[in-house]
């Protein structure tokens, strides 16, 4: 993820797709321990547009943010 962050250029998406997947996985778990580490994980990747981008386009991603 630390390299995905701080790589130069456009990342491909099959690079940080899959990470982005257990990212939402961990956000939709049942643990507040993986809930805190895929938030922490995403800050990390949404300086970069083309993941913004990525993420936009999965909504349980953005709704496991939601706190009902």
């Amino acid at each position: 993820m630390i390299l995905c962050s701080a790589e130069p250029g456009t990342l491909k998406a099959y690079k940080f797709l899959p990470l982005l997947q257990t990212i939402n996985n961990l956000v939709q778990g049942p643990s507040i321990n993986g809930r805190d580490v895929g938030v922490q994980a995403l800050e990390a990747l949404l300086p970069r547009p083309e993941v913004r981008n990525a993420v936009w386009k999965m909504p349980t991603l953005i709704s496991g943010y939601v706190s009902e």
